[in-house]
C-alpha cells in the first residue's frame, strides 16, 4: 500500500513524528506538514519514473506555484499519520496536486491543494509537457483535496501593516532547483508571527502564492500584516520581496488562527 502509486492514481505514505519537527505547542509543526508533502510528491514522482537524478540530468524539475492547506489537530511526538497524494489530468503547462493527511483512525489531520508547473533549470523559464510524460503519475478521476481552489488571497488592503524586516537567502534556504524552496517561505512566515498569537491561537489555515524566484545572497524584505476576522479568528499574512524593490514580490503566505 505504501510508497507505491495505487490504481486510483493514490499514493500513501506512512510518517511518524519526531521530536525535531514538533513545536512548542507539543504538536507537528504546520510547515512540517507541508514538507511532508512535498516529500511525498517526490515519492510520487521517484515511483512514475522521474526521479531526481532524472531532473537533474535533463536540466528541468517541478516548481509550486501556490498552496492552500485546512488543518485540523496536528499530531504529537511519536504519533503516526498516513499521508496520501493524488493528481488530476493536467491543464495546459500546470498540474494540481492534492493531499489528505488521516491518523491511524482515519480521522482527518489535514488536507491540502497544490499547483505545479515543469520548469526549464537552465532557461530560467516554465517548459512544456507531454501527456505520455504525465500519464506515468496515473492522473486520478478521485476529487481533489479541496473543490473549486483557485489559489486567492484576500486583498492585501484589508489588512494592517505590523512589522518588517530584511534577511539574506542562506544557502540551506536552496534546493535543487538553485533557488529558494517553497519550505523556506513558510519558515520566514512563521517567524513573522508574533508570540502573542502564537502562544494564544492555533492555526487552521495556510495559503501560500509563489511569485518569483529568489537566490542564494538576494537580500529579502518581509511585510508582516494582520487582520482581525472575529472575536475566535485573526488572520496574518507575509510578504515577501526584494529589498531593494518592494513591487518585486516573491511570495506571499497568509495563514488564519483560531482561538
Amino acid at each position: 500500500m505504501y510508497g507505491k502509486i495505487n490504481e486510483d492514481g493514490r499514493l500513501f505514505k506512512k510518517y511518524r513524528i519526531q521530536y525535531n519537527e514538533i513545536n512548542t505547542t507539543l504538536r507537528l509543526k504546520p510547515q512540517r506538514a507541508v514538507e511532508m508533502c512535498q516529500d511525498t510528491a517526490v515519492c510520487h514522482s521517484d515511483e512514475a519514473g522521474y526521479t531526481l537524478d532524472f531532473f537533474t540530468e535533463n536540466h528541468c524539475g517541478w516548481v509550486l506555484t501556490g498552496w492552500h492547506i485546512i488543518f485540523g489537530k496536528l499530531p504529537k511526538e511519536g504519533e503516526d499519520m498516513d499521508l496520501a497524494t493524488w493528481t488530476r489530468p493536467y491543464k495546459r503547462l500546470q498540474a494540481d496536486r492534492s493531499f489528505r493527511a488521516t491518523d491511524m483512525d482515519g480521522n482527518e489531520i489535514f488536507r491540502a491543494m497544490s499547483r505545479w508547473f515543469l520548469f526549464d533549470t537552465e532557461k530560467r523559464r516554465p517548459k512544456r509537457f507531454h501527456s505520455d510524460f504525465f500519464d506515468a503519475y496515473v492522473p486520478s478521476e478521485l476529487e481533489i483535496a479541496i473543490p473549486e481552489e483557485d489559489y486567492t488571497q484576500p486583498p492585501l488592503e484589508l489588512y494592517e501593516l505590523s512589522d518588517t524586516r530584511e534577511f539574506r537567502v542562506t544557502r540551506r534556504d536552496i534546493d535543487s532547483n538553485f533557488h529558494t524552496n517553497n519550505i523556506a517561505y513558510l519558515d520566514w512566515a512563521f517567524d513573522d508571527v508574533d508570540d502573542e498569537l502564537f502562544d494564544s491561537y492555533t492555526i487552521s489555515e495556510l495559503r501560500a502564492e509563489y511569485i518569483k524566484e529568489a537566490v542564494k545572497g538576494d537580500l529579502v524584505k518581509s511585510r508582516y500584516y494582520k487582520r482581525t476576522i472575529d472575536a475566535k479568528n485573526i488572520e496574518v499574512t507575509s510578504v515577501f520581496s526584494d529589498a531593494e524593490d518592494d513591487s518585486k514580490v516573491l511570495c506571499r503566505v497568509t495563514t488564519l488562527w483560531h482561538k
